[in-house]
């Protein structure tokens, strides 16, 4: 095959020819931009079929519908905030406790938009030196309408394991409970359905360590009901009874 300087003929064409075809007949649709044929795509010269285009005209979804979440792209490939789905992991309150507290109350909720609640608490127990105190989760200012499931609890107590059934509350459902009327460090993780309809069940993770003691600490798994399932839920009640809490309280509205 031969040479015309450093560009190769194709086809019987020269790369002037190619170019110029390229560049002016309809049949192609992909145009250099400058004279070395570097392969850069010209935008503009993209087939229309491609372009203007969002997820539900590719995928044929109805995108961003109670039916079918599914992202909404404009023209440019971007989600504009409007089409973001509700269906969303979403914080509705975050509360750093510096100075001890007995109780916190989270109010203006919605729970029959919200659907259901992840509850996260991180802190510092002051105990009373005397009691064991459950905390408590409490829906409404109510104290009363509650199943409580039985606390189980499996505990590192001086060196030596044990595992066994604990008392439980009924005027709240149980986050967990601080042991041998000592202060300590908590982690809890708590997901209560919220939405109307059905009860409120309740189901709950908790670890407590004793200040100051690696060998005292108990893990345990809970659970309880609110027996109300008529009321929107409107304000969701941490109380920690007799104990105090220092810490980080977070809560996410889990729209299902």
């Amino acid at each position: 095959m031969g040479r015309t300087g450093s560009r190769i003929p194709v086809g019987g064409l020269t790369w002037e020819d190619v170019k110029s075809k390229l560049e002016t007949e309809t049949d192609y649709k992909i145009k250099p931009y400058d004279d070395d044929l570097n392969l850069v795509i010209d935008l503009a010269a993209i087939p229309d079929v491609l372009t203007g285009k969002d997820a539900d005209s590719v995928d044929g979804h109805d995108a961003g519908t109670e039916a079918d979440q599914v992202l909404v792209l404009d023209a440019n490939g971007l989600v504009p905030i409007g089409n973001i789905p509700s269906r969303l992991l979403k914080p509705i309150a975050h509360i750093e406790v510096t100075s001890a507290v007995s109780s916190v109350d989270i109010t203006g909720l919605d729970g029959d938009t919200d659907e259901a609640y992840l509850i996260l608490i991180v802190g510092y127990l002051t105990g009373d030196g005397s009691n064991d105190y459950h905390t408590l989760l409490q829906i409404n200012d109510d104290t009363t309408n509650y199943i409580q499931a039985s606390y189980f609890r499996h505990e590192n107590s001086g060196g030596s394991t044990n595992s066994n059934v604990d008392t439980t509350p009924t005027s709240g459902i149980s986050l967990g409970r601080n042991a041998w009327q000592s202060s300590g460090d908590i982690a809890t993780i708590a997901f209560l359905r919220a939405k109307s309809g059905r009860h409120r069940s309740c189901t709950v993770l908790h670890f407590f360590r004793r200040g100051g003691y690696d060998n005292y600490c108990h893990g345990a798994v809970t659970g309880g009901t609110w027996k109300n399932s008529d009321a929107n839920i409107t304000k969701l009640t941490i109380n920690f009874q007799g104990n105090s809490f220092e810490g980080i309280i977070t809560i996410y509205a889990v729209r299902l």
